[in-house]
């Protein structure tokens, strides 16, 4: 199902007064970030929409909801949206401001590989930049088995080890930042092995982003879950973008493992 959103959810809400916490600055600003250059993030919203094939009262998961920014818009287009999130703080705030605008969304605390969930009850699951910081994908990939209904969609949004953007990140800048300590190609060869602490009482991944190729290879082991696209962004919006007129950016399209985030779609057939 394709939508086209006018005006986000966000840049309407009301904002109660009573609330201030890190999470809150952290909303804020990540809000305003959205607002004043929207057309990425209303990209992502329409593409999870269109892939999880999201109708009115729908069940929908996000795995790692942070401040709930995709939550609130999901909600708004008519779907009962749950959450799990590691950071208590983080549940908490997203579940104050969806009571405080009639949203229906509920978030709550928990571990992505032990969730508190029935058998077949959601009806899609998306998780946005979560993947690459879970302790153990196995586990994760198994239970989000266990709480989709048969024939229901699971949409995982993450970053490439490929990209030149991550690679310079992860390359460069993030062995400046820590001092070497994380960085460099030592770290990146290794990087399924460090475990960063968040400061929210939890360590999980540091940033261990996979390509697409990992992935295809992946899930081949779940046998309930039937691949249906494993691609990258720069694919997704070279197909769905006009923008993608420019004929520099059409040279690039074998490039497409390369170049974006990777997107994974599968359905649980069982």
């Amino acid at each position: 199902m394709k939508i086209i959103i006018d005006k986000l959810m966000i840049s309407r809400m009301s904002i109660p007064k009573y609330i201030n916490s890190k999470r809150f600055s952290e909303f804020l600003k990540r809000r305003k970030n959205i607002l004043d250059h929207p057309e990425k993030f209303i990209r992502d919203i329409e593409m999870i929409y269109s892939f999880l094939e999201i109708e009115k009262r729908m069940k929908i998961l996000e795995i790692g909801a942070g401040e709930g920014l995709e939550l609130y818009e999901i909600a708004n287009l008519g779907a009962a949206c749950y959450g799990i999130e590691i950071c208590l703080e983080c549940a908490e705030l997203v579940d104050k401001l969806a009571d405080h605008n009639n949203l229906n969304i509920a978030v709550i605390k928990g571990d992505a590989c032990e969730m508190p969930f029935l058998n077949n009850f959601f009806d899609g699951i998306y998780a946005k930049n979560t993947f690459e910081h879970i302790w153990d994908k196995n586990k994760a990939i198994k239970e989000c088995i266990r709480v989709l209904k048969p024939g229901a969609l699971i949409l995982i949004l993450d970053g490439n080890p490929f990209d030149p953007r991550v690679l310079y990140e992860q390359l460069v800048k993030k062995f400046i930042k820590t001092k070497g300590k994380y960085g460099g190609y030592k770290w990146i060869l290794n990087r399924d092995k460090f475990m960063e602490d968040y400061g929210i009482g939890w360590k999980g991944k540091d940033e261990d982003v996979r390509s697409i190729f990992w992935w295809k290879k992946f899930l081949h082991q779940f046998p309930d879950l039937k691949p249906k696209l494993i691609t990258t962004k720069f694919y997704y919006m070279y197909k769905n973008d006009a923008y993608f007129t420019n004929k520099f950016l059409k040279f690039l399209y074998p490039f497409y493992p390369f170049i974006g985030n990777v997107i994974i779609l599968a359905e649980k057939i069982k």
